[in-house]
């Protein structure tokens, strides 16, 4: 099992430490050698034994890619039906003016 945790840690202080998230990656056993079957649960902020989202990799080929991609694989595949929000609401990012030295 791959466990990441998202904290957030107000000016760095460990002993305010709050919990945002959690996202558990758990192997299910029917992959072989080379792919592997993955089901992946989301917990939301203040509640991390509680799962809010799950969802499943498929034939995830391990032995080319690491735990970053695995994981990025699965928050797409979960939060995809949120994305489509997200870039609504989110301000465009303004870009820096070029200089011209």
């Amino acid at each position: 099992m791959i466990r990441i945790t998202i904290e957030l840690l107000p000016k760095g202080d460990e002993r305010h430490r709050r919990h945002l998230g959690s996202a558990w990656i758990v192997n299910d056993g029917t992959g072989d050698d080379q792919y592997g079957n993955y089901e992946i649960t989301l917990s939301k902020w203040g509640q991390p034994n509680r799962p809010w989202k799950r969802g499943i990799v498929r034939g995830f080929p391990r032995n080319r890619f690491g735990p970053w991609d695995l994981l990025a694989l699965g928050l797409a595949q979960i939060l995809i039906d949120r994305l489509e929000r997200l870039k609504k609401l989110a301000r465009p990012v303004q870009k820096e003016p070029a200089s011209h030295a």
